[in-house]
């Protein structure tokens, strides 16, 4: 997990530098979407084995139906 979301941090650093919205549009596409996606196959595997009371974020589940 840690390394997937260094990766996603290095892209979104990477993105934020980009001066024109089309191509950041481009880059969100084809580089932050995936590397989104790849940390979230950890997160998801985590939140099944954390208690509910102990997980930091919101759940799929409060993001659904409190937010």
């Amino acid at each position: 997990m840690d390394e997937a979301l260094e990766t996603l941090r290095t892209i979104l650093d990477e993105v934020s530098k980009i001066e024109t919205t089309t191509k950041q549009a481009h880059e969100f596409r084809y580089k932050v979407f995936p590397a989104m996606e790849a940390l979230r196959i950890p997160a998801d595997k985590l939140e099944m084995l954390v208690d509910e009371k102990k997980w930091p974020i919101p759940t799929y589940g409060d993001l659904l139906f409190y937010v």
